[in-house]
């Protein structure tokens, strides 16, 4: 653990870093040596027996773990926010802000083109956290939450890794991907058509171009976030870029064998093949604003349907908003996930 601490009233941030071997030798070279920031509880003290669950934070698309503590305007960051939810009686956690970020501004949390960062979360942070910090280690005491990309990522990795974490929160996440994706098809085929040569030429003059210059538009970092996706949902090794694009450059016509790969991913689609998964988790719970950007509350309205189908017991929510500025809902959706990882833990005793 990094001694570096930052007093936030009741609770404190402190770091937690190592060098990752499954990172090793990724495609981009980006560092294997990341710091991922911790807050612990109020009551937290090395030197007792006490143990506390853990919630992982995933954060949105370019964002890390430091996302979540950033000051933010009118509204808490999240060290200050967790002071105020524990002052007023939710159970003591220990909160990490996982850092998975890559060169295309993201891993969505899986393995792909950009490295495993699936396993990177899965076995090396948490073995990290549980080595350094005084947590239940076992996947009782185990809980995702994430918005935007993190709250695909908690989705897709709550599925897969039911034995790793037993409560998972997503708030507007990736999902719906006809709906939500599709549709920005034109602005990357503009973007692209600047550029000349096959896809290959046109996604490696574009990155280089994005790397070197600032500032950076809107409709390039939304580009940019068509190859992290790629890189994720539909890794190519035998491409120089490491990735697919699930359309034509020139045209924007759907590659559908491309595509059938992106559909896979899709936590709408994902759902019927893992509801046992789901049905273990302690907590499984869903929101999104009615006036989504992305049309994110599209997708988040099939996951509920297809989950009370599949007869999988979750909360689901909408409220009146749309994608952005949403910390707020993090003073629901925190004491839920608490309360579900601490009723779950018997070595776990409430502050009084």
């Amino acid at each position: 653990m990094i001694s570096a601490e930052y007093p936030t009233g009741a609770g404190r941030l402190v770091f937690v870093g190592f060098d990752s071997e499954v990172l090793a030798g990724n495609r981009y070279g980006d560092p294997t040596f990341r710091q991922h920031p911790v807050y612990l509880p109020p009551s937290y003290d090395p030197t007792d027996d006490r143990r506390y669950p853990v919630i992982y934070g995933l954060s949105g698309y370019t964002g890390t773990g430091m996302h979540f503590f950033a000051p933010g305007t009118f509204t808490d960051p999240l060290h200050l926010r967790l002071d105020r939810l524990i002052a007023g009686g939710m159970p003591e956690v220990i909160f990490v802000g996982v850092d998975c970020m890559t060169t295309l501004g993201g891993s969505q949390y899986v393995n792909g083109a950009c490295g495993r960062y699936e396993d990177y979360l899965v076995t090396e942070v948490t073995a990290a956290i549980e080595s350094d910090l005084k947590t239940t280690a076992e996947s009782h005491g185990r809980g995702l939450c994430g918005k935007s990309s993190g709250g695909f990522g908690t989705l897709a990795l709550g599925m897969r890794h039911p034995n790793v974490f037993n409560a998972l929160v997503c708030h507007s996440g990736d999902a719906g991907f006809v709906h939500s994706i599709l549709r920005d098809i034109p602005t990357a085929v503009g973007v692209l058509g600047r550029y000349k040569g096959n896809e290959a030429e046109r996604v490696e003059a574009f990155l280089r171009d994005f790397m070197a210059k600032e500032p950076r538009t809107f409709t390039q970092g939304h580009t940019l976030m068509w190859m992290g996706c790629a890189a994720a949902y539909s890794p190519d090794p035998s491409q120089p870029h490491g990735f697919s694009l699930p359309f034509d450059v020139h045209t924007g016509e759907v590659i559908p064998e491309v595509w059938d790969r992106w559909l896979a991913w899709d936590p709408v689609n994902m759902v019927s093949s893992h509801a046992d998964a789901l049905r273990r988790a302690k907590l499984l719970m869903i929101d999104c604003g009615t006036r989504d950007q992305y049309a994110l509350h599209l997708g988040a309205r099939q996951l509920n349907q297809r989950l009370s189908a599949l007869d999988v017991s979750h909360i689901y929510e909408e409220f009146d908003d749309d994608h952005s500025g949403l910390q707020y809902r993090y003073d629901v959706s925190l004491p839920r996930i608490a309360r579900a990882l601490s009723a779950s833990a018997s070595t776990i005793q409430e502050p009084a």
